[in-house]
């Protein structure tokens, strides 16, 4: 289109700068191969949110459990991008987009219904905040190696489900 849109239809805009008339072809729109390669490389970042996003979109089931597993799915994804060279030119937004997602991701520490939603789905239970975050072993090997408030995730997570059922269900 760029290449015979001049013929068809003049330049896309003129500019006036006093008496100076500065004439802009649709031909300097026209994308090279390195422009196409930087926009298939944008597409292949942004359907990382895309998939992501995807998660939530049921109609029929509740997704609240897929909340903290698609952080993180994001974040690995990301992280993944933010260290290879191909995506170097992205490095400074995906960045951002990585401390954006961490800001939300530590609100879920003051929130405890979304571990209370993946200990309640009934395929993931506690075996995924063990397998991701860590139980006692883990713990274990944290202290071992100087981590001085090192947490058994899997307790943690079982302590909130209790004390948010007991709150919540059971108020005495």
């Amino acid at each position: 289109f760029c290449v015979t849109a001049d013929a068809r239809f003049g330049s896309i805009i003129t500019l006036r700068r006093g008496t100076e008339k500065v004439v802009i072809p649709w031909r300097a729109f026209k994308f090279t191969d390195a422009d196409w390669a930087r926009v298939l490389e944008l597409i292949d970042i942004l359907k990382d949110v895309q998939r992501i996003q995807q998660l939530f979109s049921s109609e029929e089931l509740p997704t609240l459990w897929r909340a903290i597993p698609a952080f993180e799915r994001l974040q690995t994804a990301w992280e993944k991008k933010r260290d290879d060279p191909k995506y170097a030119l992205y490095a400074p937004g995906i960045i951002k987009g990585l401390a954006k997602l961490k800001k939300y991701y530590c609100q879920f520490d003051n929130k405890p219904l979304f571990v209370l939603s993946v200990f309640l789905h009934p395929y993931l239970k506690l075996d995924y905040i063990a397998e991701s975050w860590g139980g006692r072993e883990e713990q274990q090997e944290e202290i071992a190696g100087g981590v001085r408030n090192a947490r058994n995730w899997r307790d943690e997570a079982e302590k909130v489900v209790k004390k948010t059922v007991r709150h919540k269900f059971y108020r005495t």
